[in-house]
């Protein structure tokens, strides 16, 4: 995580406790934390506090973009009235994430490459997976899978070297849709990415990940004709899960439970 000044510690307490929240799978408690976390920061008038609790793009994993870039204009703001580079500079990348994520780049692969470039210098190391963790999402869904498995295959590098690894799980099963869609020999490698995915999640024991693995294992699974193992699979953790509020992995994996 990132330890940043602030004059007030108890938000930024706040926004790593909707983190883990959120990677243990209550969403509803992550939610409270974070919203709690933004309300301190905004009410200490504090520009780094503001910054470190909205750093982690919090609502872009669970599927509310508008409210992230929302809030990543916010920090944005804020960074540049008091200066604060380096921090401005990781908003600003997390901002063309999201439009990447909401098709409004004209061309998102090369857009997203600059950002990630500028991350490798702004950024943290400790914050380095999870933020290109959101980045890589648009260069894969613009078909750059060369582009988006150099950023991977870099930020695990990091992650290695640094011992700061949060959201690895979603890096690792990343790197398995990655291979799937460009490599030879895809759905070994891929395979081989899902299954260090779910056993990361399963050693933290952070369901959020551990879903979303269980998902591309199922869509795997599926698509080789395995169904049952597939579902056996997403079935209990799907179950597992009893917030009200329904990510989009929840929502998938209930469609893909029903059909």
């Amino acid at each position: 995580m990132i330890d940043a000044p602030g004059s007030n510690p108890l938000a930024t307490t706040y926004s790593y406790s909707a983190i883990a929240h959120q990677g243990l799978g209550n969403i509803q408690a992550s939610i409270k934390s974070y919203n709690i976390a933004k309300e301190m920061a905004r009410e200490s008038d504090d520009p780094s506090t503001i910054l470190t609790v909205l750093m982690y793009g919090f609502n872009i994993e669970i599927g509310q973009l508008e409210q992230a870039k929302e809030d990543g204009l916010e920090a944005v703001g804020v960074g540049q009235k008091n200066g604060i580079v380096s921090l401005t500079a990781v908003m600003q990348v997390f901002l063309l994430a999201i439009d990447g994520s909401l098709g409004l780049i004209p061309d998102p692969a090369e857009t997203i490459k600059g950002g990630l470039t500028m991350l490798s210098f702004a950024a943290p190391k400790s914050a380095t997976s999870i933020l290109v963790s959101i980045l890589v999402k648009p260069l894969i869904q613009a078909g750059d899978f060369d582009g988006a498995k150099t950023a991977i295959d870099n930020a695990l590098d990091v992650c290695e070297a640094t011992g700061h690894g949060y959201a690895k799980e979603e890096l690792l099963r990343l790197r398995g849709e990655v291979a799937l869609q460009f490599e030879d020999e895809g759905e070994t490698t891929a395979e081989t990415y899902f299954e260090r995915s779910l056993e990361l999640a399963q050693e933290r024991e952070t369901k959020f990940w551990e879903l979303r693995t269980a998902l591309s294992i199922a869509r795997l699974r599926i698509s080789q004709g395995r169904d049952e193992e597939g579902i056996a699979l997403l079935r209990p953790l799907y179950e597992w899960f009893s917030d009200e509020f329904e990510t989009e992995d929840m929502l998938e994996a209930k469609a893909l439970l029903e059909n």
